[in-house]
């Protein structure tokens, strides 16, 4: 089902399909099992805004905020706050993409996600289960050349007290390693 979201994605934003990463050989490969050269576009931005959603629905006020997004929400904002300049310039540099469409490619992507997601529960708890394994399943297309883990790492210690969502990029961050945050808001 999750493989599913990330197809319906990329299939209803027309972007082109996305390929897992071989760590043991450090290639792409398709479901064949064959190596692939991967659209830098789609690999580096879809994976990206799904591991910064699911960072952000760790608290039930962001969980909350995904419920009730609307199409027009400035996702890349909210999703990386002070470091949106910096990620999506990584992102536009990776990719070999204007930095405009790197803005808002994200913002569709996040927008598509959300709709997606939201279509299948109009729970607070559903959507961060939906989140928490897509992030695991979106984790294998994250291209490791783009070091996002370190940059969201630093941007992590400089957004500790962030109170609405709290600590969102220490939960991006910890999202790498695996570790979920247990800060909950309470409402």
């Amino acid at each position: 089902m999750l493989a599913d979201l990330i197809t319906s994605l990329q299939q209803n934003l027309g972007l082109p399909p996305l390929y897992k990463r071989d760590e043991a050989l450090g290639k792409y490969r398709n479901a064949a099992g064959e190596n692939v050269q991967p659209n830098r576009f789609s690999q580096s931005v879809i994976p990206a805004t799904i591991i910064a959603l699911y960072a952000y629905s760790r608290t039930d006020g962001g969980a909350r905020a995904i419920l009730q997004a609307g199409p027009a929400n400035n996702w890349a904002s909210y999703l990386f706050t002070d470091k949106k300049e910096t990620i999506t310039r990584r992102l536009a540099s990776y990719s070999g993409s204007p930095l405009a469409e790197i803005g808002d490619a994200i913002n569709r992507v996040a927008g598509e996600m959300i709709k997606l997601i939201t279509a299948g529960t109009t729970e607070i708890a559903g959507v961060q289960e939906a989140l928490g394994q897509l992030r695991t399943e979106a984790l294998n297309y994250l291209p490791p050349d783009l070091q996002l883990e370190e940059l969201l790492a630093d941007a992590a210690a400089n957004n500790n007290a962030q109170e609405d969502p709290p600590g969102i990029m220490q939960a991006i961050s910890a999202s790498f390693s695996g570790a979920d945050s247990d800060e909950k808001t309470k409402d």
